[in-house]
């Protein structure tokens, strides 16, 4: 499982946090987390999509089974955005509510 969840900082919560502790409960899943790097000035302000498209690109890299379970918000245009770059690639992509 690649998620963008860094549990140093708990962040971000909702689907990302979700997804990483089912992952960490559930035999024979491994977790990667891949943080957003929100901490370089250069990046600020793009930090998510580029952390989200890197972890699509890690998925087409893989062998195996992967696709993309995107929780979207309304509120929010990450989760779309990613969902879309997901679709976009050819990749399963699952959508879900936000909760």
């Amino acid at each position: 499982m690649i998620v963008g969840y860094n549990p140093d900082t708990d962040d971000p919560p909702g689907g990302d946090r979700w997804t990483y502790e089912w992952a960490m409960n559930t035999p024979g899943v491994t977790v990667e987390t891949h943080p957003a790097p929100w901490d370089v000035p250069e990046l600020s302000r793009v930090a998510g999509p580029y952390r989200n498209g890197y972890m699509l690109g890690l998925a087409v890299g893989r062998t195996g089974d992967f696709g993309v379970l995107a929780h979207l918000n309304p509120k929010s245009r990450g989760a779309a955005g990613t969902a879309a770059f997901a679709d976009y690639m050819r990749l399963p992509l699952w959508r879900r509510p936000a909760t």
